[in-house]
């Protein structure tokens, strides 16, 4: 089998349901190894999330839930302008989070599209730039700004590919512990996904690219091979 597992973490338990070879035919149980493996990839970050979020507190619920519409009418509309727009605005109703002291919270969330800055050269946009911006514009509008975690391009694809490096980690290992009890294996009797994770935020890089890590972690189930096909 191809070396596709370097750099890939893996345990192997061997699992056999009775000491003695023979009662395994006779019973019908079959016995099995039991591997976990562990993959990767990478991806370039699609969009970058942020959040702005502002408390209101005014003489009734009413004066506060209205100062909170017209406070996230304001951020929508700030975020239209050039030098801070936003490729998607998700703009939620006024939540009442205080019926004793009429406190309204408003929050609006914006994505930025990151292709124009992963693909920029020295002299272009800057990332760094357009969050000094926002954290000047989030001043001006009174609210506590935070980031949310970056979505990765082409997610489905990259999580396929750690899928498949973890489900190829898991084999080695698999098939030496066969041969060390003198069989082989002989079908693949189930494939779990134990876990896929992202990280929040890029902890790789590639030149000045910021690239998002994904992680996937399986358990394979195999069968060993029937006594009957053992030389």
């Amino acid at each position: 089998m191809p070396d596709w597992t370097r750099g890939l973490w893996m345990s192997v338990l061997i699992v056999l349901t009775v000491a003695c070879p023979v009662v395994f035919a006779a019973s019908g149980e079959i016995p099995v190894v039991i591997s976990t493996g562990e993959g990767e990839s990478h991806a370039l970050p699609e969009f970058a999330v942020f959040a702005l979020e502002r408390t209101f507190t005014a003489d009734t619920l009413k004066a506060s839930a209205d100062a909170c519409r017209q406070w996230i009418g304001t951020v929508i509309d700030r975020f239209k302008k050039e030098d801070l727009l936003a490729a998607e605005i998700d703009a939620g109703y006024p939540v009442i989070t205080s019926l004793d002291d009429r406190t309204v919270s408003g929050r609006v969330t914006v994505r930025f599209a990151m292709k124009v800055f992963n693909e920029a050269s020295a002299s272009g946009p800057s990332f760094g730039a357009l969050c000094d911006t926002l954290k000047t514009a989030a001043g001006e509008l009174g609210a506590k700004l935070s980031m949310e975690p970056w979505v990765p391009a082409d997610r489905e694809k990259a999580e396929q590919e750690a899928l498949i490096q973890a489900a190829a980690a898991a084999y080695p290992g698999a098939e030496a512990i066969a041969g060390a009890v003198r069989s082989s294996i002989y079908a693949v009797q189930s494939m779990e996904i134990l876990e896929v994770t992202w990280t929040p935020q890029p902890d790789a890089l590639s030149g000045d690219r910021p690239l998002l890590r994904c992680r996937a972690r399986v358990k394979a189930v195999y069968q060993l091979a029937p006594l009957g096909g053992q030389p």
